[in-house]
């Protein structure tokens, strides 16, 4: 039985001696993708920024929420029932049904209304901001 232990141990040391990963070998394949080769001033980030809607009571708290291109909002359904956000004139993005506890998040690109198909008296709208208006 120690001889056994002492093989495997053996094979395990070796093969963790030679083994190259996967990430090692693809760094080497692609020198053009190293981010350290692009100069800072060439590519801003922006920070993130997250917008929390609760879903409660029949309600989007809050209902009417200023972002900017780009932000993302997090619905997130604390109701007993199940809600869904779907946005109202051509209903160009929805969610599922969001059972309670669950979420759904949007990249923000235009200002909408939204609402919530299942109940459909539950309204809210997201109002986009340029940079100047802040």
């Amino acid at each position: 039985m120690k001889n056994l232990i002492l093989q495997i141990f053996i094979i395990f040391f070796l093969y963790s001696c030679t083994h190259t990963s996967k990430n090692d070998s693809a760094s080497n394949e692609e020198p053009y993708a190293v981010e350290e080769d692009i100069p800072a001033q060439l590519s801003p980030q922006k920070e993130e920024t997250v917008h929390v809607v609760e879903i409660r009571q029949m309600q989007f708290v809050p209902d009417t929420i200023k972002v900017h291109k780009g932000d993302r909002i997090l619905w997130v359904n604390k109701d007993i029932m199940n809600h869904d956000v779907t946005e109202t004139s051509k209903k160009t993005w929805s969610s599922a049904p969001l059972k309670t506890g669950s979420s759904w998040t949007l990249v923000v690109t235009e200002g909408a209304d939204y609402y919530c198909s299942l109940h459909q008296v539950m309204k809210g709208k997201i109002i986009l901001q340029s940079d100047q208006n802040e």
